[in-house]
C-alpha cells in the first residue's frame, strides 16, 4: 500500500509543482499584463475621451454652422417678409391711388357729361333763337321791302299831292288874279 499512499502523496505534490510553475509563470507576467491591460484600458479611455471631444467639437461646429444657417435663413425670411410687406403696401397704395384717380375721372366724366348736356340745351336754345331771328330777319326784310315800296309809293303820292297842291295854288292864284281882274 505504500504505492497507493505514495501515489496519494506524489500526485498532489506533482499537481502542486505544476500549479506552482503555472502560478509562477502567471504571477511573473501578471503585473506586466495588468499594467499593459490598464495602459490599454487607459488608452481606450483616452481614445474614447479624445473621440468624444472630437465628436463634441464637431457637434459644436455643426451646431454653430446650423445656427449660422438658421440665422441667415431667418434674416432671408425677414428680408423676404419685409419685401413682401413693402410690395403689399405699395400695391395697396397703388390700388388706393387707382381708386382715387378712377373716382376723380368718373366725377370729371359725369361733370363733363352734364356740361355737354347743358351746352347741348344752350345750343338748342340758340338754334331756336336763331330760327326765330332768321324768321324775324326774313319778316323784317320783307317788311322793309314793303316799307321801301310804301315809301316810294308814298313819295310818289306826296309828289303828286305836292304837284296837286302846287297846281291848286297856281289855280287859286290864277283864280284870284282872274277874280281881281274881273
Amino acid at each position: 500500500m505504500k504505492k497507493k499512499s505514495s501515489l496519494y502523496l506524489l500526485f498532489p505534490i506533482v499537481l502542486l509543482v505544476l500549479f506552482g510553475a503555472y502560478y509562477w509563470n502567471f504571477s511573473a507576467g501578471y503585473e506586466e499584463k495588468q499594467e499593459a491591460r490598464a495602459a490599454q484600458i487607459r488608452k481606450q479611455h483616452e481614445d474614447k475621451i479624445a473621440e468624444d471631444n472630437r465628436l463634441r467639437l464637431k457637434a459644436v461646429n455643426d451646431a454653430l454652422a446650423a445656427q449660422k444657417k438658421r440665422k441667415e435663413e431667418r434674416e432671408a425670411k425677414a428680408a423676404k417678409e419685409k419685401q413682401e410687406a413693402e410690395e403689399l403696401q405699395n400695391a395697396l397704395l397703388a390700388r388706393d391711388h387707382a381708386q382715387l384717380v378712377s373716382s376723380q375721372l368718373r366725377d370729371k366724366y359725369d361733370r363733363l357729361v352734364r356740361e355737354i348736356q347743358n351746352e347741348k340745351s344752350v345750343v338748342e336754345k340758340i338754334e331756336k333763337d336763331k330760327e326765330v331771328q332768321v324768321g324775324d330777319l326774313d319778316f323784317l326784310q320783307i317788311e322793309t321791302a314793303k316799307s321801301d315800296s310804301n315809301v316810294q309809293s308814298l313819295s310818289i303820292v306826296l309828289n303828286q299831292v305836292a304837284a296837286a297842291d302846287a297846281a291848286y295854288a297856281a289855280a287859286a292864284t290864277a283864280a284870284a288874279a282872274a277874280a281881281q281882274k274881273k
